[in-house]
């Protein structure tokens, strides 16, 4: 009979190696970010999402919602996206071919 995480993914259990070596550097030190801040999140505080997301120099959004936001207020989470997304390759998808 196979575990749960064998089932559940599809390459099977994980490797002991993504726990003992070495990630590399952070990617937000570098790159743009975007956060977007649940001000009526009680699962996890709106002052700390909102700092991580400032140490990470995101552009931030805040939306009234709770810890699921995407879920209350799809259409503004994906208009983040969609700016991320052009920031960071204005090129249209269909150009890009």
């Amino acid at each position: 009979m196979s575990s749960a995480v064998e089932t559940t993914t599809p390459t099977g259990p994980g490797s002991e190696l993504a726990f003992s070596e070495a990630a590399g550097p952070s990617a937000w030190k570098s790159l743009p970010a975007w956060a977007v801040v649940a001000t009526g999140d009680k699962a996890a505080s709106t002052d700390v999402i909102r700092s991580m997301a400032e140490r990470a120099g995101a552009t931030i959004t805040e939306l009234e919602g709770s810890h699921v936001i995407m879920v209350s207020q799809p259409d503004a989470v994906a208009d983040v996206v969609l700016k991320a997304a052009a920031a960071v390759d204005p090129a249209p998808a269909a150009v890009r071919g």
